[in-house]
C-alpha cells in the first residue's frame, strides 16, 4: 500500500503536530457546547436530551429512593442497558437529582467521548501511521459523529468507549497471542461493552468468528484463549441470569417490546434510517457506508489476514446490526442505532483515503484537513441550538405536571412518555412496552383491546399523542404501541373517555383523557 505522504521530514512533523492539535480543540469545542445548554431559561435544558434518557433517569431515581428497578412503582423492569444505568444511578444518588445530575451526565458523556477519541487515535497509529494528512481528517468524522450521537444522554457513549478499547487491545496483540491473563481482561472489556449495550455483543462475536475462520495459530490455542476470555465474560451470563430470575427475561424488556414482528421479511425501516436526507446522514452515514463498500472491494482479499481481522470486524458489525435488526423489528431506527458506523472512518477511512489517486494531489492533501475541520466544527456548533421536536416535547411535558400534580392517579402513555413521567410526581405506564413487565408485553403480543387494558390496570388518565377521531362524538381511535410497523402486534381501541386536558405544540396534540369520569 503506497503511502499518502511524500513530504519531507519536516513537512511530515508539523503535520502529526497538527493531527495531535485538532482533537483537543474539539473536545474543548464539544464540552462548550455541552455546557451551553444549562444557560437556557428554566429547566430548558432538559430538552437538550433524548426522550429515552428520562427512562433511565426516572429508574435511577426509582433505585435511589426506593431500592426498586421500576419506572412508575408499580411494575419491574429491566428495560435498560445495564451498565449505563448503573452510571446514572450512582450520579444521581451522588448528585440527589435536578441540575445537578444532568450537569454530571453531561460531564461523564463529554468524558466517555474524549477517551474514545484517545482510543481510536491510538488505534489509527497501529493501522495506519505514515498516513497523517488522513488520519486527521478521518478522526475528526468519527469524533463529531460519536459526539452528536452521544449529546443526548444515550447510552452508546460508554458502549463505544469500551467497543473501540476492545478493537485496539485486538488490533495490538490478537486474542490467540494473549496470555491467560490478558485474556481474561480482554473479556472483561467486552463484557463492559456488551453490558453498555446488548447488541454490541454483535461486534465481539465478528471478531471471534474471524478468528475461526482465518487463525494465526492453531485453532487448538484460539479455543483455549477463547475459554479464558469467556471468564471475562462471566458479568454477562450473570446479567441473563439475574434477568430471568428477576424478570423472567433474558434481554432487556425494551428490545422484546420493539422486536415483536411476526414477519421475516425484512423491514425498510432501516433504510429509511440509512438513506434519509437529513444532515446526519449526509455528513456522517452516507461517507461511513461508502467507506465500508470500498474498504470491503479494494481489500477483500487481505479482510482475513492477521493484520485486517479487527477492520474486518468493525466492518462486519454495522452489516450484521443493521441485517438482524431489520428481520426482527419494525420500528422506527433511532439516531443512537448508528453507533456501529462511528468507528468505520477512524479505522478504515486512512486506508481508503490512500489508494484514492485524487487524495495524491497536493493541493487536497492541504485543503483536505481545513474543509473537515471546517465542516465538523460547524456540526458541533450545531448541537447549542435546541432540536424543537424536543423542545415540543418539553413543552407537554410541563403541561402535564402541572395537570398532574393537581390530578394524582395513575397516569398512562406510550411514545414521548419519558420526559413528562420524569416531571410528574405521579406513576406512568409506558404503553409502549419499553418499560414494562413481561405479562404486559404479553397483552401487545395477543393484541389485547387497548380500552379494556387501561381499565384491567386502573389507569385514571390516559395520554395521548395527536388522537384520532372515531366518527363517533367524544370517540377516538387509539392504537399502543404507536410506533410499532405494520407488521408488529398492537392493542387498539375506541376510547370515548372526557378530555381533561388538551395541549397544542406546533402540529403534535397532547391529550389527557380522562378514564376514571368514562367509567367511574
Amino acid at each position: 500500500m503506497a503511502d499518502m505522504i511524500h513530504a519531507n521530514p519536516k513537512q511530515a512533523s508539523r503535520l502529526a503536530a497538527a493531527s495531535a492539535g485538532f482533537p483537543a480543540c474539539f473536545l474543548a469545542l464539544y464540552l462548550a457546547v455541552l455546557l451551553w445548554r444549562f444557560a437556557t431559561p428554566g429547566t430548558l435544558y432538559l430538552s437538550y436530551f433524548t426522550d429515552d434518557f428520562f427512562y433511565y433517569a426516572k429508574v435511577a431515581s426509582q433505585i435511589v429512593c426506593c431500592k426498586r428497578s421500576s419506572f412508575n412503582g408499580i411494575q419491574d423492569t429491566n428495560g435498560y442497558h445495564p451498565l449505563w444505568l448503573m452510571v446514572v444511578s450512582f450520579e444521581y444518588w451522588i448528585t440527589g437529582g435536578g441540575k445537578a445530575f444532568f450537569v454530571a451526565i453531561t460531564g461523564s458523556i463529554w468524558f466517555l467521548v474524549a477517551l474514545t477519541c484517545l482510543q481510536m487515535r491510538a488505534a489509527q497509529r497501529v493501522l495506519k501511521p505514515s498516513a497523517t494528512a488522513v488520519v486527521q481528517p478521518a478522526l475528526l468524522v468519527s469524533l463529531t459523529f460519536m459526539a452528536v450521537l452521544a449529546r443526548t444522554g444515550m447510552e452508546i457513549s460508554i458502549a463505544l468507549f469500551f467497543l473501540v478499547m476492545f478493537w485496539h487491545r485486538m488490533q495490538r496483540t490478537s486474542l490467540e497471542q494473549q496470555t491467560g491473563l490478558q485474556a481474561i481482561a480482554s473479556g472483561v472489556i467486552a463484557s463492559c461493552a456488551i453490558l453498555g449495550r446488548i447488541d454490541a455483543c454483535l461486534a465481539i462475536f465478528a471478531y471471534l468468528l474471524i478468528g475461526f475462520v482465518a487463525p494465526v495459530s492453531p485453532r487448538k490455542h484460539l479455543v483455549q484463549r477463547i475459554a479464558l476470555f469467556s471468564i471475562g465474560l462471566l458479568p454477562v451470563l450473570a446479567y441473563a441470569i439475574s434477568n430471568r430470575l428477576l424478570f423472567g427475561t433474558l434481554l432487556p424488556i425494551s428490545g422484546i417490546a420493539k422486536n415483536l414482528k411476526t414477519t421475516l421479511f425484512p423491514s425498510s425501516s432501516i433504510l429509511e434510517r440509512l438513506f434519509a436526507h437529513d444532515p446526519i446522514s449526509v455528513m456522517f452515514v452516507w461517507p461511513s457506508i461508502a467507506i465500508m463498500v470500498f474498504y470491503a472491494v479494494r481489500y477483500r482479499g487481505s479482510l482475513l489476514s492477521p493484520g485486517g481481522r479487527v477492520r474486518a470486524a468493525i466492518l462486519l458489525h454495522p452489516c450484521l446490526f443493521f441485517i438482524i435488526l431489520s428481520f426482527t423489528s419494525d420500528w422506527p431506527v433511532w439516531t443512537w442505532y448508528l453507533y456501529p458506523l462511528v468507528p468505520v472512518a477512524a479505522c478504515l477511512g486512512p486506508a481508503c483515503c490512500v489508494d484514492a489517486a485524487f487524495l495524491r494531489w497536493q493541493p487536497v492533501q492541504k485543503l483536505l484537513p481545513t474543509a473537515t475541520a471546517l465542516i465538523c466544527a460547524i456540526a458541533m456548533l450545531n448541537l447549542a441550538r435546541p432540536n424543537q421536536a424536543a423542545v415540543s416535547i418539553y413543552r407537554a411535558a410541563l403541561a402535564v405536571q402541572a395537570f398532574a400534580h393537581a390530578h394524582p392517579g395513575i397516569y398512562a402513555m406510550g411514545d414521548r412518555a419519558g420526559t413528562p413521567a420524569y416531571l410528574m410526581d405521579q406513576p406512568v405506564l409506558q404503553l409502549e412496552g419499553l418499560m414494562a413487565d413481561l405479562p404486559y408485553i404479553k397483552r401487545i403480543q395477543n393484541r389485547a383491546d387497548l380500552v379494556k387494558t387501561l381499565q384491567e390496570l386502573g389507569v385514571h388518565y390516559y395520554i395521548a399523542t395527536s388522537p384520532l377521531p372515531s366518527g363517533r362524538p367524544g370517540c377516538y381511535l387509539v392504537q399502543e404501541p404507536s410506533k410499532a410497523g405494520p407488521h408488529s402486534p398492537v392493542m387498539k381501541g375506541e376510547l370515548c373517555a372526557p378530555t381533561a386536558i388538551l395541549f397544542t405544540d406546533g402540529p403534535i396534540i397532547t391529550t389527557v383523557f380522562d378514564l376514571h369520569a368514562r367509567h367511574g
